[in-house]
């Protein structure tokens, strides 16, 4: 598997502002890509307060390290 670059962590080091979302409703995989495609640096999927399934909360985790 190819090396995962941590955007995130790189602005953050960097004294930039790292920005990102948290997803809790909108159960697809297509949302990471939407979110990198946007300039997202970071996404939240929470589990707690929404509708996310553990299986769908690993498909969309899967799909945002190729995003």
């Amino acid at each position: 598997m190819p090396e995962v670059t941590n955007r995130m962590r790189e602005r953050l080091e960097s004294g930039g502002i790292a920005a990102g979302m948290g997803i809790r409703l909108l159960a697809s995989i297509e949302a990471a890509p939407l979110m990198a495609k946007a300039g997202f640096d970071w996404l939240f999927i929470d589990l707690e307060h929404g509708k996310l399934s553990v299986e769908t909360a690993a498909e969309i985790a899967t799909a945002a390290l190729s995003a």
